[in-house]
């Protein structure tokens, strides 16, 4: 059963706010929700989210964007769509878990 559409709403916003903490904040909580969430909804968000990895500059928000990918990757929820648009990262541009995470995410 799909979240309210409002939930859903509400997290997309966050996701794309123009504050990092607010990206951070609600790319946490997407482990905390996707139980809720259809699958559809799931893919949907994990596309979202690798998107938004490739993009952000904010080493918080992207490491919470590729802590909640690879959470949902762990659980089998994500797409290979959402895996390849990794890719387009440059991992000498992470950091601490970012790296672990990207790594996990690439097949390393």
């Amino acid at each position: 059963m799909p979240i309210p559409p409002d939930l859903l709403i509400g997290l997309y916003r966050g996701l794309v706010a123009e504050d990092p903490g607010q990206r951070s904040e609600h790319a946490d909580s997407v482990t905390d929700i996707y139980r809720s969430m259809s699958d559809a909804e799931v893919r949907g968000v994990g596309l979202l989210l690798a998107a938004l990895a490739v993009w952000e500059s904010d080493a918080v928000a992207r490491e919470a964007q590729l802590h909640a990918l690879s959470e949902l990757h762990e659980w089998e929820r994500t797409t290979p769509d959402a895996i390849e648009l990794l890719s387009q990262m440059d991992p000498t541009t992470l950091s601490g878990s970012e790296i672990e995470y990207f790594a996990y995410l690439q097949g390393g």
